[in-house]
């Protein structure tokens, strides 16, 4: 609980409601915060959110894409379109010891990501979230902008 509060408090300086309004609406939503990552993806997610706000958009984290084969990698956070359901916004969210480091391993997935998605290959895309809700390759095609979050 103390590295959660201390990581709030971090990233309370940016354009938040609130660091106990925050605090509130993760510790609420179910997921496991030990890991650090799940906060950060968690905080980013709340960020996004309030860049892109629904009804206009839904921002999501954990979408695994793979082919017939494998599992290829992970999306940290998507930002939706609601009119046109695709992807708008991807971002890879990286809270490690290195900046650089973890900024180097962003552009590797999301070069991974591209290369993949621009393929001719079948892609199945997952939300992690909601496994059964359908997701289609055509939805990532066409991504505006891409964030390494850190």
């Amino acid at each position: 609980m103390k590295l959660i509060f201390s990581l709030l408090v971090l990233f309370s300086s940016t354009a938040f409601a609130g660091l106990s309004e925050d605090f509130d609406r993760l510790k609420n939503k179910g997921r496991d915060l030990e890991p650090v990552g799940a906060i950060c993806e968690e905080v980013a997610q709340l960020m996004f959110a309030e860049k892109y706000p629904e009804p206009s958009y839904k921002v999501v984290t954990g979408i695994e894409y793979s082919d017939e084969e494998r599992t290829l990698g992970e999306l940290d956070i998507i930002v939706f379109n609601n009119t046109t359901q695709n992807a708008d916004v991807v971002a890879e969210v990286k809270c490690w010891k290195s900046a650089k480091g973890g900024l180097k391993k962003a552009i590797e997935q999301r070069k991974r990501f591209l290369t993949n998605v621009k393929s001719s290959k079948a892609l199945k895309f997952k939300w992690l979230d909601d496994p059964k809700l359908k997701l289609a390759k055509t939805q990532f095609n066409k991504v505006l902008h891409f964030y390494s979050v850190a």
